[in-house]
């Protein structure tokens, strides 16, 4: 449950995401395994939100969107963790990640090549100091 602080956070994001004539996408529970190719085109894209799909891979074309800032995989277990990092760390914007209750086990040595990345929340995962 995510509380006030995190809530209001998202909201302020939001509104400065929207107010820019960026682009945010919910697909959240959609069963999608795959994230659909109509998004390729979409280079306003700045917020992908795919809670609780089961994905199997994420697109490389990912990495073509100019301001993607924000992506949220929470309650996703179905994607592959090495890969997943090493696409995601070649995105040029993102500064947002979230991956909660992903069942994560471990954190990649590619999460070190993330050059934008600000806010990494991986809760309610498996990761052990």
């Amino acid at each position: 449950m995510l509380g006030c602080k995190n809530i209001l956070s998202f909201l302020l994001v939001l509104i400065s995401l929207v107010s820019f004539g960026q682009q945010v996408v919910d697909l959240s529970h959609q069963n999608l395994t795959e994230i659909p190719d109509s998004l390729k085109p979409k280079k306003e894209l700045a917020s992908l939100i795919l809670t609780g799909n089961p994905l199997k891979s994420l697109p490389e074309w990912l990495t073509e969107l100019p301001v993607l800032k924000s992506l949220v995989l929470d309650e996703i277990w179905t994607l592959p963790v090495i890969a997943s990092f090493k696409l995601l760390s070649n995105c040029p914007a993102l500064t947002e990640l979230s991956w909660q209750k992903g069942k994560l086990i471990f954190l990649p040595a590619s999460i070190s090549e993330f050059n934008s990345l600000r806010h990494l929340n991986l809760s309610h995962n498996g990761l052990i100091k």
